[in-house]
């Protein structure tokens, strides 16, 4: 299984146990340490986090760098190839 799969099927796990409502962003208490020891662990200079649950929007953030050298971070402007992996209804 490559690193990328492995990295999303993570996250999906994660999001899909927070709760569609307001008191829901208690659930996400501690995401941003466990994305970045993630990336740490798995050297992943950068990455972008979003999630949509009951029409709200759950997570939208940026992380890291674009490179290992850390020459400039990631924005909400930064391009990155989609990829995709489950859609929740």
């Amino acid at each position: 299984m490559t690193m990328c799969r492995r990295l999303s099927g993570v996250f999906v796990a994660l999001l899909l146990t927070v709760p569609a409502t307001a008191s829901g962003r208690d659930a996400l208490d501690g995401f941003d340490a466990f994305v970045e020891a993630v990336m740490a662990e798995w050297q992943v200079p950068g990455m972008v986090v979003g999630a949509v649950r009951g029409g709200e929007v759950v997570v939208a953030k940026a992380y890291g760098s674009i490179d290992a050298e850390g020459t400039a971070p990631i924005t909400d402007r930064t391009l990155f190839h989609l990829d995709t992996r489950i859609n929740l209804p």
